[in-house]
């Protein structure tokens, strides 16, 4: 492939969208050296397993001429781990306003489907345990940064906190599958016509109860919304349709929305 790179954003990994020559477009993404070569064979190997089912809304990696998905590449006495995926276009949804009641709708069905997805991933899932990330972990990061918050903040994230003790036995007891683990407004895409059409970036993806990401993805839906409450509701509902959730996982939704932002600010 030959074009112009233009940088994109990313967390951890190096992102940039390229555009060929013939107007194509694709994703480089440049992996963290900090990430393990173990994880990035697995969520390589997940997206592989993904694209060939068909249906995923996540880009699929394209394989090298050599038919490689994750190319190495030496320079400046490191070796970079370069994949190239499709590109899907749409605008991340922290850029999209307003958020009506059916997109929120439509992406709790959309997180719905993910799940049912992921749940037929066949091989084993490899733990992760102390990542700070994992909602399961959300307690303990904001235990550890608590005293690092005054005055009302301090209150708010002790509160998230307080609501996820509550609710960790309840949700440890919960089954587990293959998460996608970060369904954030910046990991959705939606179309120019208002419609959810892909969720990006599966670094995050780890073993954890199926509610984990409705959670996550309702917690940054929240953001911005007048009335929190009722656009919870909207995404609760469009993800019952599809899969429908028990008395325990609905009464752990909120608590864990509000762990992974307490979480996300300490």
């Amino acid at each position: 492939l030959e074009g112009t790179l233009e940088p994109l954003a990313g967390e951890r990994d190096r992102n940039f969208l390229l555009q060929t020559v013939a107007g194509e477009r694709y994703v480089v993404k440049v992996t963290s050296p900090q990430e393990p070569d173990a994880q990035l064979a697995f969520e390589t190997r997940v997206l592989a397993w993904l694209a060939a089912g068909g249906g995923s809304p996540t880009p699929p990696v394209l394989p090298s001429l050599r038919g490689e998905l994750v190319v190495r590449h030496g320079g400046d006495g490191c070796t970079w781990r370069v994949r190239v995926l499709r590109h899907i276009p749409g605008r991340v949804y922290a850029e999209v306003r307003p958020h009506p009641p059916a997109l929120l709708t439509e992406l709790g069905g959309r997180t719905a489907e993910s799940t049912l997805r992921l749940a037929r991933f066949p091989d084993a899932v490899p733990t992760r345990s102390g990542f700070v990330w994992a909602l399961e972990e959300a307690g303990s990061v904001m235990e550890a940064a608590l005293d690092l918050h005054q005055g009302e903040r301090r209150a708010l994230v002790a509160g998230c906190l307080a609501a996820y003790r509550e609710v960790e036995p309840a949700f440890r007891s919960l089954p587990v599958q293959l998460v996608h683990g970060d369904l954030n407004d910046h990991n959705v895409l939606v179309s120019e016509d208002g419609h959810v059409v892909g969720f990006l970036d599966l670094g995050d993806a780890h073993p954890a109860p199926a509610v984990f990401d409705l959670a996550v993805a309702v917690a940054y839906a929240l953001l911005g919304q007048a009335d929190p409450v009722l656009a919870a509701a909207h995404m609760v509902a469009g993800y019952h349709a599809v899969r429908p959730l028990s008395e325990a996982e609905i009464a752990l939704i909120l608590p864990l929305a509000r762990a992974r932002l307490g979480a996300s600010v300490s």
